[in-house]
């Protein structure tokens, strides 16, 4: 599996790594999403920093951003910080970030994992 979800009190920690596809976020997307610890998350950090390859287009963003709308209806307290070291999935992570402007979603992308608690501990 080239993910895996970790659930603290309100915070979710998903790391990617090795070639992920569309149906690895389709997988995480269900699982944080329909999870009964949703209602009180708070901070969701996305670990990018490892994933080799991405089997994933625009679309595929598009899709997954849209799914995540709907969840930010729901709960709307939300932060999401997205860890990117290459070019290709900060594009991606800035296009998902653009496209999710408009909800009540705090996202941010940062470059490490303590750059990330970092923003969590100062919120």
């Amino acid at each position: 599996m080239p993910y895996e979800m970790e659930w603290s009190k309100h915070q979710l920690y998903v790391s990617f790594e090795g070639q992920t596809t569309p149906e690895d976020f389709d997988a995480v997307y269900e699982a944080f999403s329909g999870s009964e610890n949703f209602d009180q998350l708070r901070d969701m950090i996305v670990d990018a920093s490892e994933i080799s390859s991405v089997a994933y287009t625009l679309e595929d963003v598009k899709k997954h951003s849209c799914l995540n709308y709907a969840a930010s209806l729901s709960n709307t307290n939300i932060r999401q910080i997205i860890i990117v070291k290459s070019e290709e999935i900060e594009a991606l992570a800035a296009y998902y970030k653009e496209f999710l402007d408009k909800t009540c979603w705090e996202i941010d992308i940062v470059a490490s994992k303590e750059e990330a608690y970092k923003l969590i501990e100062y919120q």
